[in-house]
């Protein structure tokens, strides 16, 4: 599985979750690599290499820039039957449009025809993060019911025309409802977008992330009873590394 881990003063991968994102990997059964922009733009993301191309949170801009004019190579790599995971800043990246505090931007990739918006300010304010509660229902990834997931930042999907919804947002507040996380085909290949954060355990050192463990600024800790890690081994298992 590709791991796309460049950060740059622009955005990109951010390190804080990478160790996270890693072992929700491996916990799917799949060996992760992390890779740079420099090995996309020299075409080593192909389906020879790797099933799956995974774009962690951070900063979706990042990934704008430094993948500037080399986005036909990913989505190539997509529709020649490879997979796109992004998670938050991944899922805004590969929408057509981003909504962000309320300002419209123009993405380049595609993948995903529709918008993405955020942040969920009732769940927490950019940018501070929380646990929130997921309803994961889908016939094809799995029906998990309600599941804790840490979110930061990221966003409701809308225009999804073409998609069909994985998980939506399960809680006491303004978005409830709204699409968290979606699948769809594209070309021969396939895409899972999610805006909460699946890798995180809070209150567990099994992700090899400490400071998830205390809520927001505080010492006071934060744990989740559920395991998230198993929706991404259901993501990867029932639909992104199907054959």
């Amino acid at each position: 599985m590709a791991v796309v881990a460049t950060h740059t003063s622009d955005g990109g991968a951010w390190a804080g979750l990478m160790p996270a994102y890693a072992r929700a990997i491996e916990y799917a059964g799949h060996i992760p690599l992390a890779i740079r922009f420099d090995e996309i733009k020299n075409s080593y993301l192909t389906t020879a290499n790797f099933k799956v191309v995974a774009f962690p949170g951070g900063y979706a801009y990042g990934y704008q820039l430094g993948l500037d004019g080399h986005e036909q190579k990913v989505r190539n790599f997509v529709s020649n039957g490879g997979s796109y995971y992004g998670v938050c800043a991944g899922a805004f990246y590969a929408a057509d449009s981003i909504v962000w505090e309320g300002e419209s931007y123009n993405y380049p990739l595609d993948l995903f025809s529709g918008t993405d918006t955020g942040p969920l300010s009732d769940i927490a304010g950019w940018p501070n993060y929380s646990l929130t509660t997921t309803d994961i229902n889908d016939s094809v990834v799995g029906n998990l019911g309600n599941q804790y997931q840490m979110y930061y930042g990221g966003g409701y999907k809308s225009n999804v025309s073409g998609t069909y919804t994985v998980a939506t947002y399960s809680y006491s507040g303004q978005y409830s409802g709204t699409r968290n996380a979606i699948r769809f085909a594209y070309g021969d290949g396939r895409v899972l977008l999610i805006g909460t954060h699946p890798e995180a355990r809070n209150g567990s050192n099994e992700d090899w992330v400490v400071w998830d463990n205390y809520e927001d600024g505080t010492n006071t800790p934060l744990n989740n009873a559920d395991n998230p890690w198993t929706f991404v081994d259901a993501a990867f298992d029932n639909w992104l590394t199907l054959p």
